[in-house]
Parts: C-alpha cells; structure tokens; sequence
C-alpha cells in the first residue's frame, strides 16, 4: 500500500462502548432525506472517520473537514478538525507499515436549509484523502423532481 485511504460513515449517534469499542445507531447509506420541505433539523449527525496511512507517508498534522455543496456548487465549511502531533505519535506505526486514525465527530444539531451534498476529506502533506458523501434532500423536492420527469414522459 502507497497511498493513504479511509472511509467516513455518517449515522444519527456513535456510541462508545466498553474496551475500546464504539457503535453507530441509524447508519445512513448515502442519502438523508427529511420529510417535508426545507428547512429541516435533526438533533445530531454522527460522523466515523478512519484513515490508514502508510509508513513511507510522513505527517505532522491531519486536517480533516466536512463541507456542505449546494446544487449550484458552493462549498461551504461545515465543521473543520485538527488531527494533532500527539494524536499521531498515539498511533505509531505497526507491524503493518501503517497507522489506523478514528475520529469519531458529532454535528449537533445538524440543520440543512437547501437540497446539500456533505462530504468529507482529510488533508495532509500533499494529500486530499476523499472519505464520503452524504446527499441531503428533501422529501417533497423528490416528489416534484419525480413528477417532473414523469410529466417530459
């Protein structure tokens, strides 16, 4: 392995649990969609992030930042945080050649007052590692989106 990679889930609340162990209630697969018409609030949106980062790699600090896209394209900082020195000496290198960094966030609440796509990145050195998306809509947007293309049928 050469370059770094990761993923991020996003779900309503993580959980930590006994001996290191953490759960995700209500895991969402790639979309959120509230009911209704914008805007739209839930109490919490969790967020578990997981970068492995290979040996060869060197790294002070890890940036990692979920931003929101709009239709029209502008992005938008939703929340930024610094993974930091003493965080990465936490996670030497093992037998593996690589580091495995979790960080566990929680956006509370988490309102969104247009149709967004919410994605998280990690940034490093010359890196951009891309974790996720999470497409954030509206039911009743989809409704007439729906209708829409029925009605150019």
């Amino acid at each position: 392995m050469t370059e770094p990679y990761g993923i991020s889930h996003f779900c309503d609340d993580i959980r930590e649990e006994v001996g290191g162990k953490f759960s995700l209630m209500g895991v969402y697969s790639s979309d959120l969609i509230f009911i209704g018409s914008a805007p739209g609030q839930i109490p919490q949106l969790g967020i578990a992030t997981t970068i492995i980062i290979p040996s060869s790699i060197e790294i002070s600090e890890i940036k990692l930042v979920v931003s929101s896209t709009s239709r029209e394209g502008d992005d938008k900082t939703v929340s930024e945080a610094m993974i930091t020195p003493n965080d990465i000496e936490a996670h030497a290198y093992v037998k593996t050649g690589s580091a495995r960094f979790q960080f566990n966030q929680k956006i509370s609440p988490f309102a969104a007052v247009e149709p967004t796509t919410l994605k998280v990145r990690a940034y490093f050195g010359d890196f951009e590692v891309k974790l996720n998306t999470l497409k954030v809509s509206f039911s009743d947007q989809l409704a007439r989106e729906s209708q829409s293309a029925a009605d150019i049928k």
